[in-house]
């Protein structure tokens, strides 16, 4: 509850999304492949399987809000994410466009990989984490331009620019 709380403090929005996804998805921003949770009586073949990660759902709430002219977007999601034999709370983020836009300071500051990290920064030193950072090529993100985020050498996620076939 804390770690949402302070992310709405730092002008994030929580999004709620499903919890199915379709085959197309499924392994789509995994760091590995676990093998699918499939529903037995699925209502369509989009939400067939259990997701395995939070960030292709999330990324659908993005160009459903670019869709509607909305192109800064702010989003996090703390959710489930299932895998034959258990499943684990992740958290994961999406931003771009503008972050903040303050017209009597004449300030306009863009989503970029150094104010992401910031706000990770942020929500750890909260947790009371100290986390390094070091280049990583990550699935389905850009190269050159992702980070692996790790506590006592110890990857706890990554943080980048997602490939220019998603953009």
């Amino acid at each position: 509850r804390g770690m949402k709380d302070l992310l709405a403090g730092l002008g994030m929005n929580e999004a709620i999304c499903y919890s199915l996804t379709s085959d197309e998805h499924l392994y789509e921003f995994t760091t590995e492949d676990k093998e699918a949770v499939k529903i037995l009586m699925p209502f369509t073949e989009e939400r067939e399987y259990m997701r395995q990660s939070l960030i292709p759902s999330l990324l659908d709430v993005v160009a459903y809000n670019k869709a509607r002219k909305i192109d800064s977007a702010k989003f996090f999601e703390f959710s489930e994410v299932y895998y034959d034999g258990g499943s684990r709370k992740l958290l994961s983020g999406a931003l771009s466009g503008i972050y903040e836009k303050s017209l009597w300071q004449q300030k306009v500051e863009k989503v970029d990989f150094f104010l992401v990290k910031g706000i990770i920064n942020e929500l750890l030193t909260k947790l009371g984490i100290t986390a390094t950072y070091e280049k990583y090529e990550a699935k389905n993100m850009h190269p050159g331009k992702c980070a692996k985020i790790s506590v006592n050498n110890e990857m706890i996620g990554y943080l980048g620019a997602i490939h220019p076939k998603y953009q």
